[in-house]
């Protein structure tokens, strides 16, 4: 019989349609909502986790054999000194959302949505010539899952399509691929800057300022991915002496981003709460389904993580 814990925000409620999946073989023996040293847990060898929760949790897992993250980036389990059981991650599942996310911004600025609230606040009547997406380049960074989706999209608006990528080379939705080492000396090229990539040693500190200072004054910058791609020192020196248009920031090195943030007092800046995206435990469970009955069979189950590149 295989022993499940589940360490969550959301643990009851995975709990609860996992219970309803009546699943062979599997009994749930734990769920928390928190962090936890011990417990009856010490038979489990299945753990379905927030990867924040389940990385200062394993001392209270010395059977597990699998863990089933909850989020799509699953750098604090990989940060761990403990490397005896398998990660599976969650992709597929929040390109929807994200392409949504990235397409909003993009055509907010591109529509002039902002000066048109403007001038209904004001009661101005005074019609104004929006850009067009159609004919802009979007240089994307990261094409997994997600940023696929991002360009797929990209090319429904006619757009110009670059990806900075380590893996993917054959997308027929990318006009061109970037290496690493291009990046800045296409940067001039780039309407928009979408970025996507996990945290990883090669992806650490990529958006620095010889980039950001290569970007044409018209560019927007999009950071949905991990906010240690981007040098924040540096992006917030290039917002500040408005050497690109604007950023969108999901993600930052400090979350909650604190008050006192400079960030928060930009007007060229567009500020969300790492809500680009959100782990909906409808698809957390239907991704933990598939994989169980792959465990259960003995088969390789899907989005194993591996921990050298770290995705």
């Amino acid at each position: 019989m295989n022993q499940l814990s589940i360490l969550s925000r959301d643990a009851e409620h995975y709990a609860a349609m996992i219970e309803e999946a009546s699943l062979p073989h599997l009994v749930i023996r734990e769920v928390h909502q928190q962090a936890i040293s011990n417990g009856n847990t010490s038979d489990c060898n299945i753990l379905l986790a927030d990867p924040n929760l389940g990385a200062i949790s394993l001392a209270a897992y010395p059977k597990l054999t699998w863990l089933q993250s909850t989020w799509a980036g699953v750098k604090p389990l990989l940060d761990v000194e403990r490397n005896d059981f398998l990660i599976t991650g969650i992709k597929d599942v929040f390109g929807s959302q994200m392409r949504e996310y990235v397409f909003a911004y993009m055509l907010y600025f591109s529509r002039q949505i902002s000066s048109y609230e403007n001038l209904k606040h004001n009661k101005i009547w005074q019609p104004m010539v929006c850009d067009s997406l159609v004919g802009k380049t979007i240089g994307i960074f990261g094409l997994g899952s997600i940023g696929n989706e991002v360009a797929k999209t990209a090319k429904h608006f006619e757009m110009n399509v670059l990806a900075v990528t380590r893996s993917s080379r054959n997308n027929s939705y990318v006009d061109q691929y970037i290496s690493a080492q291009q990046i800045v000396d296409c940067a001039n090229q780039m309407d928009f800057v979408v970025i996507l990539l996990p945290d990883t040693p090669q992806s650490r500190g990529l958006i620095n300022a010889d980039f950001l200072n290569a970007l044409p004054k018209h560019c927007v910058v999009i950071n949905a991915g991990r906010s240690q791609v981007v040098d924040e020192g540096a992006l917030l020196d290039t917002l500040q002496k408005q050497r690109i248009r604007a950023a969108v920031l999901d993600v930052y090195l400090q979350e909650p981003l604190p008050s006192e943030h400079p960030f928060w007092q930009l007007e060229n800046t567009i500020i969300t709460q790492h809500t680009s995206a959100i782990s909906k435990p409808e698809m957390i469970v239907e991704k933990f389904i598939e994989n169980y009955l792959l465990f259960l069979d003995g088969e390789p189950l899907n989005s194993v993580i591996d921990r050298a590149i770290g995705y």
